[in-house]
């Protein structure tokens, strides 16, 4: 999955759990807002733990595509 593919996935992910979360809660930036952050914080947490416990060759590859993955949840 590419890192854009991922993000959209993520980001569509959150949407629906804020959504689903307070069903008087209609669709707007709002909603948009917390999905991204929430994804974002996905994210973050993913990278941090990458960088805890992998070795140097896999951190590296894999920091790569999550922060990319960031860069494109932000871009939505």
């Amino acid at each position: 999955m590419t890192a854009k593919e991922k993000a959209k996935q993520l980001f569509e992910d959150y949407y629906a759990i804020i959504l689903g979360a307070d069903s008087e809660l209609s669709e707007n930036i709002t909603t948009s807002v917390l999905a991204k952050s929430s994804a974002s914080r996905v994210a973050d947490e993913i990278i941090k733990e990458i960088v805890e416990s992998a070795n140097n060759e896999i951190k590296s590859t894999r920091v790569i595509y999550w922060e990319k993955v960031k860069e494109e949840i932000l871009k939505l």
